[in-house]
C-alpha cells in the first residue's frame, strides 16, 4: 500500500472509533426521560440533516424541504439544552411517525413528562402538546360554502356597534389572515 492509502485507512479507522466513542457516551432515551422528569416540561422537535443523494433515493427526499436528508428527533429541556437525539431516519419520514418509531411519545407518556412540540406532531397523543389550530392555520382555511367575495370595500362597511366601556379601536379592521 502507498502512504496515502495507509493514511486514508488510518483516518477512516479514527473516524469510526470517534463515532463509536460518541455513540457509547450518548444518553439513551431512558436516560433522557429520567433527566426530563426533573424538568417542568421538555421540547420535542425534528430536524432534517441535508445529505447528498441521487434522485432515485426517494425515501431520503423530504417534500417539505425539497431536498434529500435524514430526519433526526431531538429532546431539549426548557432552556434549550440537548437531552437526547435520535438515530437518523430517511427524510421522507414525518416527524410524528419518527417520534413514534423511536418510542419517544410512549417514553414521555409512561414517565408522565409534559412535552411541547410543533404542529408536525399533531395527533401524537400522550403528554405531547401542540399549538392550537387558530383561525390562520391551514386547518381553519377550509373553503366556505357561501360566496367569498364582497361587493363593497372594507372602508364602506358599517362598523359593528360597541357597548359602553369597550374599546372600538379594532372595530371594522380587516382580518389579519383574510
Amino acid at each position: 500500500m502507498t502512504n496515502a492509502a495507509n493514511l486514508l485507512k488510518l483516518a477512516n479507522t479514527g473516524i469510526v472509533a470517534c463515532v463509536d466513542l460518541l455513540a457509547a457516551l450518548a444518553p439513551t432515551l431512558e436516560d433522557a426521560a429520567r433527566t426530563a422528569s426533573t424538568k417542568a416540561f421538555v421540547l420535542l422537535d425534528g430536524t432534517l440533516l441535508p445529505i447528498d443523494r441521487i434522485a432515485a433515493d426517494r425515501p431520503f427526499y423530504s417534500g417539505k424541504h425539497k431536498m434529500h436528508g435524514m430526519n433526526v428527533q431531538v429532546l431539549a429541556d426548557p432552556s434549550g439544552r440537548l437531552l437526547w437525539a435520535s438515530s437518523a431516519l430517511p427524510g421522507a419520514v414525518h416527524d410524528v411517525r419518527a417520534a413514534r418509531e423511536h418510542g419517544v411519545i410512549r417514553a414521555l407518556t409512561d414517565a408522565g413528562i409534559k412535552c411541547w412540540a410543533d404542529k408536525g406532531y399533531r395527533g401524537a397523543g400522550g403528554t405531547v402538546r401542540v399549538p392550537a389550530a387558530g383561525r390562520c392555520s391551514p386547518e381553519a382555511r377550509r373553503p366556505s360554502t357561501g360566496p367569498t367575495r364582497r361587493s363593497e370595500p372594507w372602508s364602506s362597511r358599517p362598523s359593528p356597534p360597541s357597548s359602553p366601556g369597550d374599546s372600538s379601536a379594532n372595530c371594522g379592521a380587516r382580518p389579519a389572515c383574510g
